[in-house]
């Protein structure tokens, strides 16, 4: 896990002693991402650095910028099957001068192409590949949108890229940066953005599974992967891709921890593994993740946020990463505390959204009395859900009847939510189950716009990485094949295939069979940040960023959210607009 920076200059420029000015800046705003290590290299016609967090081979032959046969790589994440490719390319006649997956990413690449590596590797990521002898270059990000990586083309048509977008910004205070109100919309709609926009504008994100590449000063940007549908997957098969997806994640040369909530996702992913170090942050869930990693005898530690301040915290977030955050604030006093000791740390995040762990996901195959019966057999809480699709829609968005961002042109009503989804509850083919578009759509709204974003920046602002097996792309399009009858059933309800495998290996009925607890801190913790963010609303309300109605329904749950997003943004504010540098 690392941080990853460059300038790709158009044939008519040259790089020069701004340029390399402007790719140090970005490489050193970015050093809690690799404090390991950095180094930055530059030709005629590109500049790149990268900051290492060394996890796969601690040596120097695991270093970046990597150069093989002409070509450079600055890279961002972990090839969980480097060393299955390592053998191929070995067979193949391939010598290789270190142990990294770095090294075999870039041999790959350079061997077999770029569209044929994507295909064969499995990870999270985001890598520049860059040719010296005809400068052409290839930005990818992986399939769920774990790794970020964001671009801006310069009225010259240079590209600059970065990992952070606030880098970019940082390396050119010269640019007039303007905020982007619609992605400042879509920040208050979701608490994260999951289109290509940031709150600078200007500043693009590359979207999950895509490449942009460049040829002869040409730039397009492709899909390179959705998900597959597998036909006549067998139980045993589900199972037996849910700890593959799990164990691979624990590849490491550096000790690794998991983030045991005490809930069923992570849960599994103890029992999967077992003796590896847990982490819990105090919840109303302590007891559970105690009771779990006594089963599995692991090294149990927990997290009590003492003395902390919230403002603190997300300001240097904002400042750190460039982005705001509806949910920054558990992650980030759960990774400062957990970097103290492990540069790896996994977490549970997607395994709610693939396997039915909310009501909200439509399922109009199963019948209402089916949940009215579970709920009275048994003490689990699986609620009949809603069989609209309107419904999930607005129980995952605020409703834009109950905010608005002055300054944008146009009036926001239900139909611009659904202009901004529609293209993704058609992405799937139509081999899939009706209700896998559901799923998908919360694993590429909610997961990627808010959990993966978050999760990443708090973490990597504290120089940790962390690994979510549950967004196994294999794993998704395995899941995403089977219909909601397969899902949930009548002895586990929801998550039926994770319950399953948690009684299997003698995890106690009252663990798993129980109503679902989200993750939250106690309340002692909860007085102090309810005052501020009314004190925070009331701010970006004054200063015209930002206006609540409440005229929905829904208004009191969206009020929630609101208050929340509108803490971290007001912290964004202070860093960027205050400090000059976005108007």
């Amino acid at each position: 896990m690392c941080g990853i920076s460059g300038i790709l200059i158009n044939s008519n420029s040259v790089f020069n002693e701004a340029h390399a000015s402007s790719l140090r800046i970005m490489k050193e705003s970015q050093e809690l991402r690799g404090p390991d290590f950095s180094c930055e290299v530059s030709g005629d016609r590109f500049g790149l650095a990268h900051n290492r967090l060394s996890i796969i081979d601690l040596s120097e032959s695991g270093n970046q910028p990597m150069e093989y046969l002409n070509h450079l790589l600055v890279f961002n994440g972990e090839i969980y099957n480097h060393s299955e490719l390592r053998s191929t390319l070995l067979a193949d006649g391939m010598t290789f001068d270190g142990s990294s997956d770095t090294e075999v990413l870039l041999k790959s690449l350079v061997t077999r192409g770029v569209e044929e590596t994507l295909k064969l590797i499995n990870g999270i990521f985001a890598f520049c590949l860059y040719d010296k002898s005809t400068g052409d270059f290839y930005l990818a990000r992986d399939r769920m949108g774990e790794k970020p990586l964001f671009y801006y083309i310069d009225n010259d048509d240079n590209l600059y890229f970065s990992s952070n977008p606030g880098a970019i910004v940082k390396a050119l205070p010269q640019i007039e940066w303007k905020l982007d109100l619609e992605a400042v919309w879509q920040y208050f709609l979701l608490g994260g953005i999951f289109t290509n926009l940031t709150l600078f504008n200007g500043i693009k994100r590359l979207d999950s599974a895509s490449v942009l590449s460049s040829s002869s000063d040409s730039i397009e940007i492709k899909k390179y992967w959705s998900p597959c549908f597998k036909q006549r997957i067998t139980a045993q098969e589900v199972e037996d891709s849910i700890e593959k997806a799990i164990l691979s994640k624990t590849m490491s040369d550096v000790p690794i921890t998991l983030f045991l909530s005490g809930g069923v996702d992570s849960s599994l992913v103890a029992a999967i593994i077992k003796k590896i170090d847990a982490v819990h942050l105090t919840s109303p869930e302590e007891s559970h993740a105690r009771d779990i990693a006594k089963l599995f005898k692991m090294d149990f530690s927990l997290v009590i946020p003492q003395d902390f301040d919230i403002l603190a915290c997300l300001t240097h977030y904002a400042d750190f990463s460039g982005e705001a955050t509806l949910s920054g604030f558990i992650p980030y006093i759960t990774s400062k505390d957990v970097s103290k000791k492990y540069k790896v740390a996994l977490s549970a995040n997607g395994a709610d959204e693939l396997f039915f762990g909310y009501a909200r996901i439509p399922t109009p195959n199963i019948p209402k009395s089916f949940f009215d019966k579970r709920k009275a057999a048994t003490r689990l809480n699986i609620d009949a859900p809603s069989f609209s699709e309107r419904d999930q829609v607005f129980n995952i968005f605020r409703h834009p009847s109950n905010f608005n961002v002055p300054g944008l042109l146009d009036e926001r009503t239900e139909s611009a939510v659904f202009d901004l989804i529609s293209p993704i509850l058609s992405e799937l083919s139509s081999d899939f189950p009706e209700t896998s578009k559901y799923r998908w759509l919360e694993l590429m709204t909610y997961v990627k716009g808010d959990l993966n974003s978050t999760l990443d920046f708090s973490s990597m602002a504290n120089s940790l990485e962390v690994r979510a097996p549950f967004l196994d792309h294999d794993l998704v399009s395995i899941a995403l094949s089977l219909p909601e009858n397969q899902h949930i059933s009548s002895r586990f309800g929801r998550k039926h295939f994770l319950k399953k495998m948690l009684n299997d290996r003698g995890v106690a009925q009252h663990h798993w069979n129980r109503e679902k607890i989200g993750f939250s801190l106690l309340d002692t913790y909860l007085t102090q940040i309810d005052s501020i963010k009314d004190r925070a609303v009331s701010e970006i309300s004054e200063e015209g960023y930002l206006t609540i109605s409440c005229r929905t329904e829904q208004s009191g749950r969206d009020l929630v959210y609101l208050r929340s997003a509108a803490l971290s943004f007001s912290c964004w504010k202070k860093v960027w607009i205050y400090s000059g540098l976005v108007k």
